[in-house]
């Protein structure tokens, strides 16, 4: 039974804490949302999404008071809000509170507007661009899960929907995944070649039933009646049926219609709605390369749909409501079949980017971690680092595919004539890393990059990844930041970053020239050579 709501902390970035006094009561306030609560080992959960909240850092603090702190979704609109249940002393007693959520827009909105726009207005821009990174990684990852390419050195293989995928595999196909002079094949390009022709062919002549009306006919002109007509029949006034036919010699009749309002065409007219929606998705990401074959196929297809809509007869069906459950044309007619299999792609496909959407932050630091790993991997060429397994996802949980079970190993480097082993550690398993020091558990960084020489470690990089963030905001919280590690022993070894996507005016130093905020661009692959000389500088191996 919940309990009455009481009032929790909410941090609009990752490192605020409750004694910070400076909790978010509106979506203004949140950049990335951020829930602390007593330590419980029971879940937190969310109107927003159906999966637990994600725990994002444990930590004990100075009164020996546990906490927890978990990560909380975008809103779909500017003054966004959520339910949250949580338990704190008992299982059995749940207790419900109304927190804020980050500003934004719902996914299948910000497609309809962009859709339906042909220049894309100056309010969505920013959404524009974080959808196209966000699908961009989407795309990326289904590909590498798909994709089975075992070598002496590097096995792969899929169990139990988890995908073992080495660190060099992964890393090569993300270099390709942000190759701006190709065009990536998508889901919508597979489809715009395979059903082209047959989606023209139903809507040409879509599949119809007769369906029994009652209308007012001449006399001479009926040809049914059923027991309804008769009873309105005896109803009229006169003695014969043709005083009873009135003025203008008509009875009420039956007759049989053609009528295209089934269920299979419900869902070809929702189909067509879909892939026009998802033709335009693709063009937007691609629109610095439109003279390539893909883009043109897509392009091609999308004037078709549109033409389908306009002027078949499939248009006058019903919309589609709910959930679809096939019948017998769905499942055994070739056309519809064919129809149908790829009407289940696009859905499972876009139900995967809607429940990503809510989590575009963490989608933004998985895709930002994977350039790291590629930063990694170039700069120990001859380490075994490569060889590390990854652990992927068939489904995204809370925005990431890469699974928590994943360890990787070290890799090893030259600098200054000494061997220097570079350590990459997630956030969540800070505690595991005897070089990530207590106070900089509760500032919930994305990640951590060690570099360490023999017993000792010479550098520490916590890294923050902000996909949705404003200036303003971004200065404030920072001066928070730097109190907070000016106050960690040896804060002179630490060099904070913070990936900012997009976000154009924030790229600056702070915490006394040690840290940096970057501005990474779409696609990821633009800002690599930046983040590469920076990486190298923060962690001593320049």
């Amino acid at each position: 039974m919940a309990k009455l709501a009481r009032s929790v902390f909410v941090g609009g970035f990752p490192w605020e804490e409750p004694q910070d006094q400076v909790t978010a009561t509106v979506s203004a306030e949140v950049c990335r949302g951020f829930l602390t609560l007593p330590y419980n080992e029971s879940s937190v959960y969310c109107d927003e999404c159906k999966d637990p909240l994600p725990l994002v850092a444990r930590w004990t603090d100075s009164n020996r008071q546990s906490w927890n702190k978990y990560e909380l979704p975008q809103g779909d609109f500017d003054q966004s809000s959520s339910r949250v249940y949580y338990s704190l002393e008992s299982a059995a007693d749940q207790i419900e509170s109304e927190i804020p959520l980050g500003s934004g827009i719902s996914r299948s909105l910000l497609d309809e507007l962009l859709d339906s726009s042909e220049e894309i207005p100056e309010s969505l821009k920013s959404f524009s661009r974080m959808r196209d990174q966000i699908d961009t990684h989407i795309e990326f990852v289904n590909d590498l899960y798909d994709q089975i390419r075992s070598k002496r050195f590097f096995w792969e293989g899929n169990c139990g929907g988890l995908a073992i995928r080495s660190v060099y595999r992964v890393t090569s196909r993300w270099v390709k995944s942000g190759d701006r002079d190709n065009a990536r094949l998508a889901l919508i390009v597979k489809l715009a070649r395979e059903i082209s022709r047959v989606l023209g062919h139903v809507c040409d002549n879509p599949r119809v039933v007769l369906r029994r009306s009652r209308e007012f006919q001449k006399i001479s002109k009926i040809q049914e009646i059923d027991p309804s007509c008769l009873r309105w029949l005896a109803r009229q006034p006169g003695r014969d049926v043709y005083e009873r036919a009135g003025s203008r010699q008509e009875l009420l009749g039956v007759i049989r219609k053609e009528d295209t309002d089934t269920l299979e065409n419900r869902m070809v007219k929702d189909l067509l709605h879909r892939v026009r929606v998802e033709c335009a998705n693709y063009i937007s990401i691609h629109r610095d390369f439109l003279n390539h074959d893909r883009v043109r196929t897509v392009a091609s297809f999308r004037r078709q749909v549109i033409h389908w809509e306009r002027n078949s007869d499939v248009n006058r069906a019903k919309r589609l409501v709910g959930s679809v459950q096939p019948n017998y044309v769905l499942l055994h007619e070739p056309k519809y079949r064919k129809l149908w299999d790829a009407y289940q792609l696009l859905l499972s496909q876009q139900k995967q980017k809607d429940d990503i959407w809510k989590w575009r932050g963490r989608t933004f630091s998985e895709s930002c971690e994977f350039g790291i790993l590629y930063l990694f991997r170039k700069f120990a060429r001859r380490s075994t680092f490569a060889k590390s397994d990854v652990i992927i996802q068939m489904e995204a949980v809370s925005g990431k595919f890469v699974s928590p079970q994943t360890q990787l190993g070290s890799a090893r480097t030259k600098a200054l004539r000494s061997n220097v082993n570079l350590s990459y550690c997630t956030g969540v398993q800070a505690n595991r890393c005897p070089y990530i020091r207590r106070e900089l558990y509760p500032l919930a960084a994305d990640f951590f990059l060690v570099a360490q020489t023999g017993s000792s470690f010479e550098r520490l990089v916590p890294v923050w990844c902000l996909i949705q963030t404003k200036k303003g905001m971004l200065d404030e919280s920072l001066k928070l930041l730097e109190r907070k590690l000016s106050r960690i022993p040896n804060s002179e070894s630490i060099r904070p970053l913070i990936l900012a996507y997009d976000s154009p005016g924030v790229e600056r130093e702070f915490f006394f020239g040690q840290g940096r905020v970057v501005k990474v661009e779409f696609p990821m692959m633009e800002s690599i050579q930046k983040l590469e000389s920076i990486i190298c500088r923060s962690l001593g191996i320049a």
